[in-house]
């Protein structure tokens, strides 16, 4: 399932927004600027506008760039769980190999010899 499928980075609607607002603000300081002190706020209406449009600028970069790296981690993540799925499967076989090796010998080779068992009594040898 793949969450990060629709890319962040095309946010239309975010654009369009900002154009419009920005438009608005800027025909209502074209209405009044017969007044002074509605012109001056109409000016700082207008930069802190920009400002937000620039801050939303940086913000949808800043979660493009992460939304890529978070697909890489992904995807970094997938081929390590698969190197480490076929490693899992190659020791698998290895260890089924050697245990099928381990068996055969004992069936076709050599009887297993008990070691000779000492006195516990005293260890000292009759002559």
């Amino acid at each position: 399932m793949d969450t990060l499928a629709d890319p962040i980075g095309d946010d239309l609607d975010l654009d369009a927004l900002m154009v419009r607002v920005r438009e608005v603000a800027m025909a209502g300081a074209a209405r009044q600027e017969t007044a002074a002190d509605a012109k001056g706020a109409d000016i700082d209406l207008v930069r802190v506008i920009d400002a937000q449009g620039e801050w939303n600028e940086h913000t949808r970069q800043s979660l493009v760039a992460l939304v890529e790296c978070l697909r890489t981690l992904r995807d970094d993540w997938t081929e390590a769980h698969a190197r480490l799925r076929e490693d899992m499967g190659q020791l698998s076989a290895l260890v089924g190999a050697l245990r099928k090796g381990k068996s055969a010998r004992r069936a076709g080779g050599s009887p297993r010899t008990t070691a000779k068992r000492r006195s516990s009594k005293g260890g000292k040898r009759r002559s």
